[in-house]
């Protein structure tokens, strides 16, 4: 069973991802070539990143929404 992340936990990795794709963009060099390996790599941390800023973004509505309930 795995354990439910909460939000700072999520940010944390996306923070992470942010990083992540910083380090990639700074191998782009300007007039040169961009490898498409690179691009796949650009785009899917992209992707990641997204997932886990709307992870983020529910738990947070949930939250939210729980206490007006109460």
């Amino acid at each position: 069973m795995s354990k439910e992340k909460d939000v700072a936990e999520l940010l944390d990795e996306a923070i992470d991802l942010v990083d992540k794709i910083e380090s990639f963009l700074t191998r782009i060099k300007p007039n040169e070539k961009i490898e498409q390996g690179l691009v796949f790599q650009i785009y899917q941390n992209i992707v990641f990143l997204r997932e886990k800023i709307v992870e983020a973004r529910m738990k947070t509505l949930n939250k939210t929404n729980k206490k007006e309930l109460t």
